[in-house]
């Protein structure tokens, strides 16, 4: 007797509002927002999201999927290198579920009909490598972009400085962003300066303005009111709806006063950073550059990996420390060539990346400090016109 076949729906994709590689399928199917792609296989009657360090706590409580499968530990259970790709684990995985057959998008169809009749080879990096590097106008297009980023983040700590404290949470008492005499909320800032963005030109719904605890996952959002007293992240990413750039920013702000221990932890992240800028130049590894921050970060005590959290009364295991890249391209994607994390790549003159390595400790908070420069031939030149040492509102 014939075995029967076993199929799958297989997605790689990315979900956040103006992502490239956007697939509204994957959207569709899990309700869960992130920039990257990220692989989503639906077999027998479940949906599987694969995601990285960086998405996992996220993609638990949020995502519509059955199950949420760490990449880390998928290459280390196949003895994959540590940044193995999808091809790599995807398929070790598909097989080890006796899965034979696979649909996918109609958007492959014409690739795999080429494929039948012509040898397909797949770069090792992006289709136009000579993207990364920038000319004068697409770095003045990046510019347009800060100047409207750095008159919104103006005017809202402007607003924050004005406003009050109240019961541990920022109170607008004038309601000068949200109602009056009401606690300020991430959803309502974020919506008021989604607006001042568009009145110059630009778009950025997704925000990051997450406070205490919630800034410990570095790619929530953020809800609910402001606290007091703690670190409040703010990633700020517009993009031109004129030009279609990008432009990307980090800062880490309090209204009221730190704890020691966050100051400690802004501290360390500031000094991080500084290393990391400091060896951005022509010719400069970013593998370098972020395993010497990441060894700044260790040697200080400050480790990362899985670690205790008391969550609603209980206690869990979470992803602490430092565990995403520190930096990236910016261009005509929030996300391109080159990188500055665990994967070989090298800085060439007028490319355009960011510096944002960042920590989070579930009681403490998170801190992110990012700037996005343009790599010179002995060193960088700085597009943050912002002040790096805390903000205190």
């Amino acid at each position: 007797m014939a075995k029967a076949s076993k199929t799958a729906k297989v997605l790689i994709g990315a979900t956040a509002f103006g992502a490239s590689f956007f697939d509204p399928d994957i959207r569709w199917r899990t309700q869960f927002s992130a920039p990257d792609p990220f692989v989503v296989v639906v077999h027998s009657g479940k949906t599987v999201l694969f995601v990285s360090e960086l998405e996992y706590e996220r993609a638990k409580k949020q995502a519509r999927a059955d199950e949420v499968l760490l990449i880390e530990k998928l290459r280390e259970e196949f003895g994959l290198p540590k940044m193995a790709p999808a091809s790599a684990w995807l398929p070790l995985y598909l097989k080890r579920e006796g899965i034979d057959t696979l649909e996918v998008s109609p958007f492959y169809d014409t690739v795999l009909k080429l494929s039948k009749d012509f040898d397909m080879s797949i770069p090792k990096g992006p289709l136009f490598p000579e993207r990364a590097v920038k000319t004068r106008d697409e770095i003045g297009n990046i510019k347009k972009v800060r100047d409207a980023t750095e008159e919104v983040l103006d005017m809202v700590f402007r607003a924050i400085r004005g406003m009050d404290i109240y019961e541990g949470k920022i109170f607008d008492p004038k309601g000068v962003i949200g109602k009056k005499d009401d606690f300020l909320t991430a959803e309502v800032l974020r919506s008021f300066m989604n607006r001042e963005f568009i009145s110059r030109d630009c778009f950025c719904p997704d925000t990051i303005i997450a406070s205490g605890n919630q800034a410990v996952d570095p790619h929530c959002i953020g809800f609910g009111p402001l606290c007091a007293n703690v670190p409040i992240v703010f990633d700020v990413f517009p993009r031109s709806t004129d030009n279609l750039y990008w432009y990307d920013t980090t800062r880490t702000v309090v209204k009221g006063i730190l704890r020691p221990e966050a100051l400690a932890l802004y501290d360390m992240v500031k000094a991080g950073q500084s290393l990391g800028l400091t060896m951005i130049k022509e010719g400069a590894n970013g593998k370098d550059i972020h395993l010497a921050i990441d060894g700044m970060f260790v040697s200080a005590g400050y480790k990362t990996g899985f670690q205790k959290a008391v969550m609603d009364g209980k206690e869990v295991m979470m992803m602490q420390g430092f565990f995403h890249g520190t930096g990236h391209g910016v261009g005509v994607d929030i996300h391109e060539s080159p990188r500055i994390s665990w994967v070989d790549d090298t800085l060439r003159e007028n490319m355009v990346v960011t510096c944002e390595p960042g920590l989070y400790y579930w009681g403490i908070g998170g801190v992110r400090i990012e700037d996005t420069v343009v790599v010179t031939k002995n060193g960088y030149n700085n597009l943050s016109r912002y002040t790096r040492e805390l903000l205190e509102l």
